[in-house]
Formats: C-alpha cells, structure tokens, sequence
C-alpha cells in the first residue's frame, strides 16, 4: 500500500499519515499503546478508529506504519472518520501549501475592531464551568468536540468542501500546538456533529449566540456546552476537553473564546482574514481555553495578572512590554509562542518560589552547583541559585531547575520518609524529581512528590533563614503552601 505519509503536510513543516486501527470505535484508554508505538511515529489526532500519525525525529531509522490513502478511503469508516481522512488529504496537496505560503494578513497583529477577543462569560448556567476545570493546561490527550452548525437558507449552509476546510484547518492549527509543545505527549481525540436548525437568523438578537446554540445542543440531546465537553472528556478517557462551534449565523465577533474554556466559537468567513487562517485563528482561540490572555494593543491587555497553569503576568502585552513585546501567537497572526504564552498555557515558567509561612524563598544552599546540594529557605536576594525553571513533563507533573546548576528539586535517595531531605541532583528522570502543582484556595499551591505523595515544606515550620526543605505528609500549613511569581520571559 502507498504510505502517504511520506507527502508533506500543510504549513507545519512534518509528514504526517493515517492509519486504520483494528477493532470497535470505542477509544483506547490513555494508557493503551498508539498505533505507533515501537516506531515512534506519534498518533496526533483520532477520529474513530483512524488515526493521523506525525513522523519520528529519526524518520529514515524506523519503518513507518503502513498507511491508509486518503484518495482511497475503505467503504465502512464512519462520516467522523471519513472527514478527518479528507482533510488530511486536503492538507497534503500542493494546493492547500500554497494558501498557507501565501496567506493573507501574514504577521499582522490582532489589532482591528471585530478581531479575536476573549468572550464575557455568558449568564446561561447551562454552559457555565462547575466542578472540575475541563482545560487547565494544554498536556495530554484533549478531547475535542467540533460543532457545525447550519440554519435555514442557503446562506447558513456548508457545503461538503467547506466541512472538510474546517477539519482541515483544525488539524493544521491543532497539531502546530503539539509540534511545538516541550513534553512531546499532546494528542486530541475528535467528536464531529452537525446539526441542522430551522431557527432564523436575528442579528437584533439580545444573546446572538444562545439564539442558535441552545436548540444545537437540545439537537444533540445535551443540556449544555459544559455537559456536552464533559461527555467528550468521559468518552475518550481524555485529561482535558473543550468544544468547537462553527457557523454562520450572525455573531457579536467573528471568533472569541471563553477563557478557561468549556468552548469557542468560530464564524467561517472569519471577517476579513478569511478561511486560510483559520489555522492560526483556531490555535489562538484554543489559547484562550487554555487559559492565556491577549497580547495585542486593542484587547486593552496590561502586563500584570496572574494567568495559566503558573500565575503567570502577561508580560508580552503589546501596550507595555519592553519594545511593544515579541512576536506571539496571542498577540498578532504568526506561528511562534513567545515564553509568556507558554507559561500560560502551562508548559513552563521561571519563579521563585515563596514559602507562604515566611515570605522567604527556596534557595540552594551557598549556590553550590554540586550534586547533593541542601535546599533551604533564604530571603529573596535575587540570585540565580534562587529561581527555578519548572516545566513540564507530559504526565501532570513538572520538574523545578535551578537556573545557576540546571540541577534539578530531589527527594534525597528516593526516601518515602517524612523529613526526608530536599536536595539539588542532576536529572535522571526519577518520580523524586517530579512535582505536581495542586492549587490552594488562597492563591498559592503545595508541590507533591510523585514517587512519595508527600508534600515540599520546610522542617519543623521555621521561618529562619537556612531551615532545610524537607517532604512531609500535608498537614495543611503555611510552610508547605508555595507562591509562584513567574515572570514567563
């Protein structure tokens, strides 16, 4: 069979193929094997049972899958697994390269009236966040529910070209973000609907968006956008999920997000930047559901705040960052993250880290460099043996390096103990060197240890200057809760 996979795919700059994985429709569990798995082709999106697999760092070295031919699909795929077929094969023709090549606007900023913007949360309960966050960080496998959404009359139609644009195009911005992403683990599972409304068009409308979105979901059989996100989260065992709407009813902008998710919303003429961005428009909007901010001069961005994963500021905010700021995806129509944005988004950030109980800082100890380094709290005196580098590691957790050794946080000798020291140890991948962050209501967050479950604190509660850092059972005190003050640049 032809292994397509050897084509160039769209703007992104990879190979990328489609395989056929045996079996029912249901979703393999995250914990599952790929179907690349032994290859190192890497499964980056699934519809059904296809699946879109992008190629190994040492392609040459390692016989690919073999390949399904896009031109040729087999007769029994679902319409789910049919479309995210086309639009790959859309996405490997010459055609849709040279749109990318030549798209309009390329490098301007999202600075006109009607241009992307984060959305005021709607008043509707029924698509209000409640219990767990859908979209905290952008890791892992991310369900993904795409809605497109017709009306009556020919004008609020898609024709079959245009629905397999949109796939094509959500691919395209979507597996950019997992190409980029440090932990090398992102992938999105897809739930394509499409739903038919005999709701008229009213511009005039007081909530132009629950005009056609509420019947959407009662079409679906869900009461609401939340519901709706949280089943795609359930049905592909996913870490995170949100849901796309296209359409062409009227809306109050043409593409805006709810920070924080659960959805986006997307008109397909996209205003004056046109479908052949929609690419960029989606990764940007996806941003936002991710948490991260605007960037650009006319969101009336500030450099403050505390945004994402790391209570990050906004520190690339067009009205106040040295130089007016750099070029980021948040900030104008162009592929690069800048590093405020990727703290935002959760991936990594450079902070000290504030002991709650007595406003010092985790330090090492007379900045040694060496292996076995004590860690201890120290007033803040800016010194690099100071701050930390925590990034992600793919799996809910993140290692902490400190900037002067690039030596990394380490529960010394492994020790499950209480009182165990904290030390510095170059990095070899152990769970003592790997951290999760769990906010607490206060605004701070407490970091546990992955191979202990215990929890970074100081010893005995000190607040002295040189008190060692030690992991202890979580007792809910002050010395064990930690601020983070990133700067994400």
């Amino acid at each position: 069979m032809k292994r397509l996979g050897m084509a160039m795919t769209g703007y992104i700059g990879t190979h990328e193929q489609a395989v056929l994985r045996s079996g029912g429709s249901s979703p393999t569990s995250p914990e599952d094997p790929q179907v690349g798995a032994g290859t190192a082709w890497r499964t980056i999106h699934r519809y059904g049972r296809v699946e879109i697999l992008a190629e190994p760092a040492g392609r040459e070295a390692v016989p690919a899958p073999e390949a399904l031919d896009p031109a040729h699909p087999p007769p029994d795929l679902s319409e789910t697994e049919r479309l995210g077929l086309a639009a790959l094969r859309l996405r490997q023709s010459e055609e849709y390269r040279a749109t990318k090549s030549a798209r309009p606007r390329d490098g301007e900023d999202w600075d006109m009236p009607g241009c992307t913007a984060v959305a005021p949360r709607p008043n509707d309960a029924r698509t209000a966040m409640g219990g767990e966050p859908l979209s905290s960080y952008l890791e892992g496998r991310v369900g993904v529910g795409i809605i497109i959404v017709e009306g009556p009359g020919s004008e609020l139609k898609f024709s079959d070209e245009e629905r397999t644009k949109i796939l094509a195009e959500v691919q395209e911005g979507l597996g950019w973000l997992a190409r980029i992403a440090p932990s090398g683990d992102i992938s999105y599972s897809a739930d394509i609907q499409s739903v038919t409304l005999d709701v008229q068009p009213d511009p005039l409308a007081r909530d132009l968006e629950a005009r056609w979105r509420d019947p959407a979901m009662a079409a679906i059989g869900l009461g609401g956008v939340h519901d709706y996100a949280s089943s795609v989260r359930r049905w592909f065992k996913a870490r995170w999920a949100y849901c796309a709407f296209f359409t062409k009813y009227p809306l109050w902008n043409f593409a805006y997000a709810y920070l924080g998710g659960p959805h986006l919303v997307m008109d397909y003429a996209l205003d004056n930047w046109g479908p052949d961005n929609m690419d960029r428009v989606f990764a940007h909007e996806t941003g936002h559901i991710f948490n991260c901010p605007d960037e650009y001069a006319k969101s009336n961005c500030t450099c403050g705040g505390r945004w994402g994963r790391f209570d990050a500021p906004n520190g690339n905010c067009e009205r106040c960052a040295p130089g007016h700021g750099v070029p980021c995806l948040m900030k104008k129509n162009t592929p690069s993250l800048c590093d405020c944005t990727k703290s935002h988004i959760g991936w990594s950030v450079e902070t000290p880290l504030y002991a709650r109980h007595s406003g010092r800082v985790l330090d090492v100890n007379a900045a040694s460099r060496n292996n076995g380094a004590s860690v201890v709290q120290w007033d803040w005196y800016s010194g690099d043996n100071q701050r930390w580098r925590l990034d992600t590691m793919g799996d809910g957790y993140v290692r902490a390096t400190a900037k002067h050794s690039d030596k990394v946080l380490d529960v010394k000798n492994d020790s499950g103990d209480n009182d165990a020291a904290v030390i510095q140890w170059s990095w070899h991948g152990g769970d003592n060197q790997r951290w999760r962050l769990d906010p607490t209501p206060e605004g701070s967050f407490r970091l546990v240890a992955k191979h202990s479950g215990k929890v970074l604190d100081i010893q005995g509660g000190s607040k002295d200057n040189g008190a060692s850092a030690v992991q202890q059972d979580w007792r809910n005190d002050d010395s064990q809760r930690w601020r983070i003050e990133g700067s994400g640049r």
